[in-house]
């Protein structure tokens, strides 16, 4: 997110189709790519899980196959050695990447860097976790309003968090509509627009 902007000074990093939303008065430039194998960049959305810790740092994977980013004990809101969050294997933290050097470890952190607060980052505590594919959780992200999101508030209360790793992290009150809505939104990807709305109802009456 940029404002105000100098256009030539904005330099491209993937291939795909430019966006430009204007939000809050500033100005988002985002690209939508469909490659196959995520590379962080700073800002990203991402979910990790947790599979070690080193010191006062946790290695967390992005992506499969892939170095594991590195998350401070103190990358959370007001953290100190006392009320450091403490976490475990296999547990997932929605985090930003704030670090991507090709000669470093990437760095995320649970952190809104304007406000200084969890801006909706931190651990993912209980829900579902599926992959789908970089363009279409980059495209998710970005469009709340999407014709998909719109049909499953109507059938569903539901907790999301999208990462632009491709990964997505969905939590209802029960287990059947967790599994309806992680099916509809992974399958979504092959719908077209006008199909969405039946093709969720017919999930939640098979489920």
């Amino acid at each position: 997110v940029v404002s105000p902007v100098d256009k030539e000074s904005i330099i491209p990093t993937t291939s795909g189709f430019l966006n430009v939303k204007e939000k809050k008065g500033s100005t988002l430039y985002y690209v939508e790519s469909n490659t196959k194998r995520y590379i962080p960049q700073v800002n990203d959305f991402v979910i990790g899980t947790i599979v070690g810790a080193f010191g006062e740092f946790y290695r967390v994977s992005l992506a499969n196959f892939s170095t594991p980013a590195i998350l401070s004990q103190y990358a959370f809101p007001n953290a100190t050695k006392k009320n450091r969050p403490h976490l475990n294997v296999g547990d997932i933290v929605y985090a930003r990447v704030s670090c991507s050097d090709r000669e470093l470890d990437v760095e995320i952190e649970c952190i809104d860097p304007t406000t200084g607060k969890d801006g909706g980052f931190g651990v993912l505590e209980g829900g579902y976790l599926f992959d789908v594919k970089l363009g279409y959780a980059r495209y998710l992200l970005f469009n709340e309003s999407s014709e998909l999101f719109n049909k499953l508030v109507t059938k569903a209360k539901f907790e999301i968090a999208i990462g632009v790793n491709g990964k997505i992290w969905i939590k209802t009150d029960d287990i059947k509509s967790t599994i309806a809505c992680s099916r509809s939104t992974k399958e979504a990807q092959s719908w077209v627009k006008e199909d969405i709305s039946k093709n969720v109802d017919a999930i939640f009456k098979t489920v």
